[in-house]
């Protein structure tokens, strides 16, 4: 029953999740996922094709938007630009402040507050648990993570297949998804990317060494990063208040 899932972002991953022990896998299909079928590794100018458990290929923005809506059908109350700072413990609460255009707009008094705000965890700003960033231990050959979305990729590649181009400086995944365009994740080493000059250069050498040839597409495309991804934090809990997702701790 589980399926695997690709979403778009600053970095995409195949995440493990159990729709239908929720109860919306089929919901979820109302999205027109493209459906994923096969995996294909390019090194060295090779390649090596393989079949793989069905899955699934969606834009983040689409799933994000159908999970709140999902969420506000179960009765979730779902707040959207927004800022949320997680603040002390007053009266056995956690005490959370919501933020609308830099003014706070609510007080939340929180039996549990839950922190799944990614690898800087921003909502935790306010705490000094996790304030200074001593908090949080990043691996030395910690990579950096680098994602774009483009129109087109050429003929190379399937749709239904994640692709996947490796190289000494990293690696470069691709996926269609279903608004037709591609997505694009990588993991860069750092020294690369400051010895070529930024990611797209980095993107372009993985793609030469990896397939044999120059792909433009890499070049040209609007290239956004992310911190060094190899992470942990010294605590994922406080009373009334726990770290999931990214926030908990990244390994790339």
């Amino acid at each position: 029953h589980t399926r695997y899932i690709s979403v778009t972002g600053v970095q995409t991953c195949a995440l493990p999740i159990s729709f239908k022990s929720l109860g919306i896998d089929q919901t979820l299909q109302e999205l027109e996922p493209v459906q994923l079928d096969a995996f294909r590794l390019w090194s060295n100018g090779r390649k090596a094709a393989m079949t793989m458990p069905q899955g699934w290929a969606v834009s983040r923005a689409a799933l994000d938007a159908k999970l709140l809506a999902i969420a506000q059908a179960a009765g979730v109350e779902v707040l959207t630009q927004a800022t949320a700072i997680v603040g002390d413990i007053q009266n056995d609460r956690r005490i959370v402040k919501v933020e609308i255009e830099h003014r706070t707009a609510r007080i939340v008094a929180a039996k549990v507050a839950v922190a799944a705000d990614g690898l800087g965890h921003p909502s935790l700003r306010e705490l000094p648990e996790f304030a200074a960033s001593s908090t949080q231990e990043v691996a030395l050959n910690s990579r950096l993570g680098a994602g774009c979305e483009v129109a087109s990729v050429g003929n190379d590649f399937a749709c239904g297949t994640i692709e996947m181009l490796v190289a000494r400086e990293g690696y470069v995944g691709i996926t269609q998804l279903e608004s037709g365009s591609w997505n694009i994740a990588a993991a860069f080493d750092r020294e690369a990317v400051r010895q070529l000059g930024g990611l797209a250069p980095t993107a372009v050498r993985i793609g030469q060494q990896a397939t044999g040839r120059v792909l433009s597409f890499l070049e040209t495309a609007a290239w956004t990063g992310t911190p060094e991804l190899t992470r942990s934090p010294d605590r994922v809990a406080l009373d009334r208040l726990f770290l999931i997702g990214d926030a908990a701790g990244y390994v790339e």
